[in-house]
Formats: structure tokens, sequence, C-alpha cells
């Protein structure tokens, strides 16, 4: 955490996470858009971001069963679907519930507030639900 490697441009990578700005970020009162994996580091990172940074702003939060970048999904137990496609596949047939929630988001930045209030702010997969347990869940507060 404290090396500062040329690749970083000398920089460590706590400098280079955007909670290291959540003070400004969250002065600034800019809806963010955060998506992380569980199956990757983002996952916490993201979680911490919304809650300490963006929450309460018409901010919204995406956890999804998928690696870093979104590239891959999880192995997803049996019976489990996933109607989000991952990255990855919106890039191979340009369509997905992910970029259509993406889209809404930022259209909804045009509202005064910028999100609805029936809209939950945060959605999350659910990994190896049982099948009376939905895969995706929407909550309000984390």
């Amino acid at each position: 955490r404290d090396d500062r490697p040329e690749a970083l441009a000398g920089v460590t990578i706590d400098e280079c996470s955007p909670f290291s700005r959540y003070k400004e970020i969250k002065e600034s009162k800019i809806p963010f858009y955060v998506v992380g994996g569980w199956l990757d580091g983002s996952a916490r990172s993201s979680i911490n971001m919304f809650t300490h940074a963006v929450k309460g702003n018409g901010s919204r939060l995406l956890i999804g069963p998928w690696t870093h970048g979104g590239v891959q999904h999880a192995g997803l137990g049996p019976k489990q679907n996933s109607e989000y496609s991952s990255f990855h596949k919106v890039m191979k047939i340009g369509r997905s519930k992910l970029v259509a929630e993406v889209v809404k988001f930022f259209l909804s930045l045009g509202n005064d507030p910028p999100s609805s209030s029936e809209d939950a702010a945060i959605t999350y997969f659910t990994m190896n639900a049982p099948e009376m347990i939905p895969n995706w869940r929407h909550i309000h507060s984390w």
C-alpha cells in the first residue's frame, strides 16, 4: 500500500483510490453510479464509497456476480440467473439490463431531486441464494 510504483506515476495505491477524496466528493453533492463485483476487491471499496461519500444525494450502488471490471460472471449456482449482463458481454452484444440501469440513472439526473424515492438506492446480487430468495435484491440502505 505504501509503495510508489512507476506505473502509478509515483503515487501510492491509497492515493489513487477515489475514497481518499471522499470528503471532497461528499461536499460536491454529485450523484455517482457506483459498480462493484463480489469477486473483486472493489465490492468493499464500492460499499465504502457509497456509504461514506455519496449516499443520500441520488447516487446508486450496484454489486454483481462478476470479477474486476465486470469482465466475467462468477460461477453461479444451479438455477441462479443474472439479468444484468457482465460488461464484457455488453461490449459483445450491445445490450443488457446493466446498460439500461446506467442510462436510467443518467436520465434521472435532470430531475430534482435526481432520483425517485420509490427506487432503491442499492442493488446487489445474492451469491448462492436458495430458490425462494431472489438473486437480485433492491434496498434503500446498507
